[in-house]
Order: structure tokens, then sequence, then C-alpha cells
């Protein structure tokens, strides 16, 4: 065990510092290089009680943080992805609760640098009285701790699965068979369960955030942007549904299936993720919102994700590129959002995202990346 510890912190931490060094020097440089040391002490306290002070900031600083995990989580996925033919293999011997004991010592220790400042913001917010940012930096942490080491471990898993005996897994026993406009939706809720769970306690807190946090601050605009967010980091689970259908499903080009047959593959699993958020503004939200705007942001949200999906069948795209293209299609979204009104943007969304099907699905060849 101790030797495997000691591989495993060389092969996942040191590489992972070493690998991103540049990136630690430029953040370095950024908040203790441009201060005068007389003041970095007065500067950092400032930045600090910001965060304490103002909800949208302590917002901004988590979601970065939240950043850097992503990026501390994607490199381990890239070292299990290189050793999986040999060190990978070592950890699969590995009981349980031991590997989840490794695999949450590697993810504290590259996460460490946000973690520190995090404790420290959580410290001075508590000497303050400040007990709900205590709570919600408090519940942050432990939720990236949890899931960034539930993720890993599913992705160790992933690696050494048979791709066909969970595709017989997904379509049928012999004793059922599933319609073939439930197969994306069997797919997402059988096979994503982890990212489906990350996304939707992201969501709720984004949530939290809007409708108990803010309470009588609460405002439609900022409102809206929270949703443009939320689907946004809905983009991943997309990308891989749209991946299971141009792979492990491939022959459902080749059935008789209408066109609008084949849009209702993608709108069942679209209407069925955003139920959650549904019933959680359904709850929380009616003193803030009416039920007829309630069921507004829920068809901004499903038409959104639709759209986004749509953009997949203009191009082959990795998953950082299909990310980018989304942040400009988003960001132009915020201001159609201000500019026109929500109707409008519904609708618009819903046609274009028919349109980029109906001139694309029959012309759209997938390739498939090496990782």
């Amino acid at each position: 065990m101790i030797q495997v510890l000691r591989i495993s912190l060389k092969i996942f931490v040191f590489q992972f510092y070493k690998a991103n060094m540049g990136f630690f020097f430029f953040w370095f440089i950024f908040f203790f290089g441009i201060v005068s040391p007389n003041s970095l002490i007065t500067y950092h306290l400032a930045l600090i009680q910001a965060q304490v002070d103002s909800t949208l900031i302590l917002l901004g600083a988590i979601f970065c943080w939240a950043l850097y995990d992503i990026m501390c989580i994607r490199f381990f996925e890239r070292i299990i992805i290189k050793y999986r033919d040999s060190f990978l293999h070592v950890l699969q011997v590995v009981p349980s609760s031991k590997l989840n004991m490794l695999i949450g010592i590697f993810h504290t220790l590259v996460f460490l640098p946000c973690l520190i400042y995090a404790v420290i913001v959580a410290i001075i917010a508590g000497n303050q009285a400040k007990t709900d940012v205590v709570i919600i930096i408090g519940t942050f942490l432990i939720f990236i701790t949890v899931a960034g080491t539930w993720l890993l471990k599913m992705n160790l898993a992933k690696r050494t699965a048979s791709k066909m005996f969970l595709l017989a897994g997904l379509l049928g026993n012999g004793r059922r068979t599933i319609h073939y406009i439930f197969y994306l939706l069997q797919f997402i809720l059988r096979q994503r369960k982890v990212t489906i769970l990350v996304l939707k306690i992201a969501s709720f807190f984004l949530f939290f955030i809007v409708f108990i946090r803010l309470g009588d601050g609460f405002d439609k605009f900022s409102f809206t942007n929270v949703l443009l967010l939320i689907v946004y980091l809905h983009a991943v689970l997309v990308y891989h549904a749209h991946k299971f259908i141009e792979e492990q499903v491939r022959f459902l080009r080749n059935l008789p299936i209408s066109f609008a047959g084949r849009i209702i593959v993608f709108l069942v699993p679209v209407c069925v993720i955003f139920i959650p958020e549904l019933l959680f503004m359904l709850v929380n939200g009616l003193p803030m919102l009416t039920s007829p705007e309630i069921i507004v942001y829920y068809l901004l949200l499903v038409s959104q994700l639709l759209l986004y999906l749509s953009v997949l069948y203009t191009a082959s795209y990795k998953l950082g590129d299909y990310i980018k293209v989304l942040f400009v299609v988003g960001f132009g979204l915020v201001f159609l959002c201000r500019g026109i009104n929500l109707y409008w943007v519904i609708l618009l969304q819903f046609v274009a995202a028919f349109i980029i099907f109906r001139i694309r699905y029959y012309k759209y060849e997938h390739v498939v990346f090496i990782t």
C-alpha cells in the first residue's frame, strides 16, 4: 500500500505541479508581484472582505475554484489514459475503501492552493459572524471533494469496462427491449449518473444563491443569466450524449425513422434533464415568480440545450473546442435575452436548432478522436 501511494504521488501529484508550473507562476505574479510588499496584506484582506460582503463576488470566487478543480480532474483523466495498460491495473486491485482514500489524498493535494484560500475566507467570515458564507464555502468544499473523488473512481472503472457489455445492458437484456426514442435517455440516466448528480447539485447551489441567499434582492435579468450558466454547464453531458448516439448506436441512421422521430430522440432527454430545475423553481420560486414565468424559464433551458446539441452537427468537435464555441454562442445569448422578450428567444432557439438538424444531420460525418 505504501509503495502504491509513493508511485501514485509521483505520477499524479508531482506531475501535476510540474506540468502546470507556468500556470502557478503566472498567478503568483498576479497576486503577489504586482502589489507593493508594504500593502500586500491589506490588498488580500480587501479581496477576502469583498467575498465575505458580496454574494456575487463570493459566487465568482467559487466558480473560479470549481474551474481549477475541473483542470485537476482533467489532468488526472489524462494520466489514467496514459498509464491504463500498467498503473491502472495496479489500482484496480486496491480495496474500494483504500482506493477512495488514495484518490481523495491526490485530489486534496492538487486542490490545496484553492483549499487553503477558501479556508482562510471561511475563517474570516466566521470571525465576523457571517455564518451563511461559512456554510456556503463548507458545502462547496465537501461537494468538490466528494464529487472529484467519485468522478475519478468512476473514470478508473470505465477504462476497464467492456463497451459492448454496457451497450447490451442499455438496449435490452433479452426479456425486454427499449424503444429507440429512449436510447439516449437510458444512456444518460444509467451511464452518466455521476455527471447528472454533479450538474444537479451545481444547479441547486446556484438556485439557492438566487432564491434564498439574495431574497428580496432577486432580479429577473440576473436569474436569466444564472439559467444560461446552468445550460452551459450541461454542455459536457450533451457532448457525451451526442458521442453515444453517433458511435455506439450509429445503426439508428440506417433505420427507416422519420426526421421527426430523430428529433424526438434528442428532445425527450433534454426535457427530462431539466425536470429537477423545474420542480425547484416551482417549490422555491413562486413568491418571486409566477407559474407561467417558471414554465417560460424551463422552456428557455430546454430550447437552449437543444440548440447546443444541434451545434455538434455543424462540425466534428473535440470537447475543448466545443466548449469554446458554446462560450461564444452563450455570450451572444446573454445580450439577446436582455434585448428581446424571452418568448422570442425561446422560439428562435427552437427554430435555429430545428434548421441546423434539418440541414446538417444527414450530411454530418462523425470523427472519432483518439485520446
